[in-house]
């Protein structure tokens, strides 16, 4: 009553005929079953936690996309961002654009002005 016992480690199976290595050295069967169930149990209790760590530790696929799905969102939400705020910075300087344009023409016409004054003054 040989049993092979089988473990699948991501693409890799190992099988283990624990059973029968024991009852081979002279352990009573009764034994060797129970050591076999017990080391199965183990080694299964053991991969199952080293998965969960990984499940946390490694970067996967899904991560990536996960990852690469946020990065395009916030990419177009700067790249509105970035659009809203140069509206705001043109139509600023088109204020400041006119407050220049008005102001210089506010001070040719004084200039204008003030020769005319002058000049009227100084023929007198």
């Amino acid at each position: 009553m040989s049993e092979t016992w089988s473990i699948l480690v991501s693409n890799m199976q190992i099988d283990l005929n624990l059973f029968e290595a024991l009852t081979e050295a002279g352990v009573k069967p009764e034994t060797a079953r129970r050591v076999e169930k017990r080391t199965e149990s183990a080694f299964q209790n053991g991969l199952d936690a080293v998965r969960a760590e990984l499940s946390t530790e490694v970067f996967t696929k899904a991560d990536g996309a996960r990852l690469e799905g946020q990065m395009k969102s916030d990419t177009a939400r700067m790249e509105g961002q970035m659009k809203a705020l140069e509206g705001q910075l043109k139509a600023g300087l088109a204020d400041v654009k006119a407050d220049l344009q008005r102001w210089f023409f506010i001070t040719m016409i004084t200039i204008i002005g003030a020769a005319a004054t002058l000049t009227t003054i100084l023929k007198h």
